[in-house]
């Protein structure tokens, strides 16, 4: 399951990624609304919230559902994840994916939410205030 989260504004995107992905999860929710996002920004502010993924390898749903196009577009990525999973394929696969191509990679836990999407959006010309947040 991936789900756009509603605090998402101008190129400030967020998603939560959760239980079994599906092909519809890659290709209808979280590439469309990147795509769309790259077109009309060209800078990607990334925050994915990972939350009980069951599913797929996580680290070939991601290579398949971020298009080669994207990744240079993404400027800086929060990754809100419970403490028990940094190091393991999370940190491994986005810090490979994506610092390669520019982006700055953070890991927040659960409880500071809301600051990586404050992280996220600090700076950068295109960026908007994110809304506070209390829910998804």
């Amino acid at each position: 399951m991936i789900e756009l989260l509603h605090a998402s504004v101008g190129n400030i995107i967020g998603f939560r990624i959760g239980g079994t992905l599906t092909g519809h999860d890659l290709t209808g929710i979280l590439i469309t609304d990147l795509e769309r996002v790259f077109i009309e920004y060209g800078v990607i502010r990334l925050l994915l919230e990972i939350r009980d993924f069951e599913g797929e390898d996580p680290e070939i749903a991601l290579q398949k559902a971020i298009p080669d196009e994207l990744p240079g577009s993404i400027e800086r990525l929060a990754v809100v994840v419970p403490e028990e999973e940094h190091g393991t394929w999370t940190e491994t696969a986005l810090q490979s994916a994506l610092a390669s191509a520019g982006a700055t990679v953070r890991f927040f836990p659960p409880g500071r939410r809301e600051e990586a999407w404050d992280w996220v959006a600090a700076g950068g010309k295109h960026t908007a205030k994110v809304p506070s947040i209390s829910g998804p």
